[in-house]
């Protein structure tokens, strides 16, 4: 299956607060958008909406059909569409059915006015109370809230119409075109955006809108949908429907990056490793309904890289609008909110919570005041706090300033990856040796031969090892070793009540499985060139010298020495040169390069094929110091791609992660 998507031109614009519509409310109770004009919804809107959009892509016959739908929309405003659509569907479509419903929306209501904004619709109170409650904080971005158990899928784009489209991967089969009216706000509805919606949709799409403005319909049928005309609703005489029916030829603009195509040949997946990236996929692909394995050659789950004492969540500033960034925001809003839902469920996650960053030096501090103060994060998640508030919320004698992060902190690393496989098949002391391929099967087998499992689909999340274990080779994985000192709670910093980021971390007194307390200071950072002959996994004094050095270095008045050292702990993470993960199916290589060895000739995309996989095999891997905040999303991600359900992330993202980069950006150079 090829995914049409439109290239992206690079952006550097400096990320700032998503803009207001600059709502007021009228007598009559209605919103009214002072930025626009207009009211985002006249009388009678449950009865206009049934009318335009249900009635218009034709909602009784799609019930019918009971499959996997998606609807994009272009304005998701009050959310009263996807109320309804989500009523319906909730009502009358048999249980094994899916509602995909993309909106893009670049002026977003508050939770608090969206709601006021369903209260005259009773029959929508249930399904307003939950879409409130669960609504993304105001974050330019990709953001997605699923509801009944996965049944309904909301991915809302925060952000300007025609940017969030063409980064978006779906197939629409039908389109809701809202907003406001074209007179009113134009950019909604360019030929630019038009074409756009053209190409993110197949022969037989559907869509329906409020407007029949000629241009609007001109511009529909110049992208190849058939256009009818039928009457509006109330005062408006006419509004349009209709459906794809020329497709445009759809070109890839990365065939090279082409996704793999969906599982068919057998719900059975095999996941390799535990750790983190590991736990966290198991069940992302048991939440789809596949039959998960997991094999761990350690004695427990989060026993390697991922079994640290504590793991700290720090987001790294990020400034750009871009995918890059929205990719950053999305990956920490949901990191804390996955663990927030399994602290709730009673599951003791949270060591300590609330983080104050203070940068390595003063310039990296200065990037994390900006960073701060721009709005690219609510103050709900991000403030800056000068030095007398930090120490007072810090417990600690602090000189500077810092970000304070107040939903962060360190987790709990052994609870939370024994959590996230509770109920799962988990085989331990089971260290996958080989990978072979026998009679559509993938074989796992021991160091001495023997068959531990025969399944249709593998994931590799091994860390550093993956690339041996896979067909592909090196992935670009780097091994780099990490050094955590242990210090005893009676020092210079007794009284620490939060996480602290200085260039190294350390976090509050913590419980460890030893029973007793301490507090963990990290991390050494050292490449490791031959992990499985070097030796590198015994705690060394200099590495523990070195991490309180740092702390002295940056912070001299949170002064400790050797003396309060309890020892060390040591973990190797796999990192790669660009610092995203590695996340897809396995390229065949052979492949790739007999197919791409011409892109050092300049060549364009269209002369290249799609790219070819390993089929049934795919790999997580390269998450590095960031592996507890990233696992969340990109675990989803890589679920979506295996499964062939709804991409929550722009597809520049999932090129950034492909496994096959490195190797194709050595073919563009010729020295693959």
């Amino acid at each position: 299956m090829l995914i049409c998507v439109i290239p992206v031109a690079a952006v550097s614009r400096v990320m700032t607060k998503l803009p207001s519509p600059k709502l007021i409310w009228l007598e009559d109770r209605k919103p009214f958008s002072e930025r626009f004009g207009d009211v985002y919804i006249g009388s009678g809107a449950a009865s206009e909406i049934q009318h335009v959009f249900l009635d218009g892509i034709g909602i009784p016959q799609i019930l019918k059909e009971g499959k996997t739908f998606t609807i994009i929309e272009t304005g998701f405003g009050t959310g009263l569409n996807f109320l309804a659509v989500w009523k319906l569907w909730r009502e009358r479509v048999n249980p094994d059915s899916r509602l995909n419903y993309i909106s893009v929306e670049g002026y977003p209501l508050s939770r608090k006015d969206m709601s006021r904004a369903h209260a005259p619709y009773p029959s929508y109170a249930s399904l307003s109370k939950e879409l409130c409650n669960d609504l993304p904080p105001l974050v330019a971005g990709y953001h997605e809230v699923s509801f009944d158990n996965g049944r309904v899928n909301l991915l809302l784009l925060y952000g300007q119409v025609q940017e969030m489209l063409s980064c978006l991967v779906a197939r629409a089969d039908a389109w809701f075109l809202d907003g406001f009216a074209p007179a009113r706000n134009p950019a909604m509805w360019t030929l630019e955006v038009l074409e756009t919606i053209g190409q993110l949709s197949k022969p037989g799409t559907r869509f329906a809108t409020f407007t029949a403005a000629g241009e609007v319909r001109r511009g529909l049928e110049a992208v190849g949908f058939y256009v009818n005309k039928r009457p509006g609703y109330g005062r408006k005489r006419e509004c349009l429907t209709g459906f794809m029916e020329q497709k445009k030829h759809d070109q890839l603009s990365a065939p090279w990056f082409a996704l793999p195509r969906p599982i068919n040949d057998g719900r059975t997946v095999a996941v390799i490793g535990a750790g983190i990236a590991g736990c966290c996929l198991a069940r992302s692909l048991s939440k789809k309904g596949l039959d998960v394995k997991i094999y761990e050659e350690k004695k427990e789950p989060g026993m390697g890289a991922s079994g640290t004492p504590a793991a700290i969540l720090q987001p790294r500033p990020f400034f750009n609008e871009d995918a890059t960034s929205w990719f950053h925001a999305a990956a920490y809003l949901k990191a804390i909110k996955f663990y927030d839902d399994l602290e709730k469920d009673g599951n003791p996650i949270w060591q300590s919570r609330g983080l104050l960053a203070v940068g390595r030096d003063y310039a990296d501090g200065k990037r994390y005041k900006r960073f701060a103060e721009s709005g690219t994060l609510p103050s709900s998640h991000v403030e800056w706090i000068d030095s007398s508030t930090a120490s007072k919320k810090m417990g600690l004698a602090l000189s500077v300033g810092g970000a304070w992060f107040p939903s962060s902190g360190s987790l709990n690393t052994k609870i939370l990856c024994k959590t996230l496989v509770k109920g799962l098949h988990l085989e331990i002391n089971a260290k996958v040796s080989q990978i072979c391929r026998k009679d559509n099967y993938w074989l796992l087998i021991d160091q001495k031969g023997k068959t531990l499992c025969k399944a249709p689909n593998v994931v590799i999340t091994a860390g550093y090892q993956s690339g041996m274990l896979s067909s592909f080779g090196n992935f670009g994985l780097v091994a780099n070793r990490g050094q955590l000192t242990l210090l005893d709670p009676l020092n210079s910093f007794t009284g620490q009540k939060a996480s602290l980021s200085y260039g190294g971390y350390l976090t509050p007194p913590i419980l460890g499985s030893g029973g007793k307390f301490s507090h963990i200071m990290g991390a050494s950072f050292e490449r490791i060139n031959n992990p499985e002959v070097n030796k590198w996994s015994e705690p060394r004094k200099i590495d523990n010298e070195s991490n309180i050095r740092i702390l002295t270095q940056r912070l001299p008045g949170l002064e400790t020495n050797l003396e309060h050292c309890l020892g060390g702990w040591v973990g190797l993470r796999a990192t790669t040169p660009d610092r995203f993960p590695v996340m897809g199916g396995v390229p065949n290589r052979p492949y790739i390069v007999k197919n791409y060895a011409a892109l050092r000739h300049g060549r364009k995309a269209r002369k290249f094929p799609a790219t070819c996989y390993t089929q049934g095999i795919y790999v997580l891997t390269g998450l590095g110091s960031q592996g507890f905040l990233m696992a969340p999303l990109v675990s989803d991600l890589l679920a979506a791609v295996i499964t062939g359900t709804l991409i929550s992330q722009p597809r520049s993202i999932l090129d950034a992660m492909h496994p096959a980069r490195f190797l194709i950006h050595n073919l563009k150079r010729g020295i693959a």
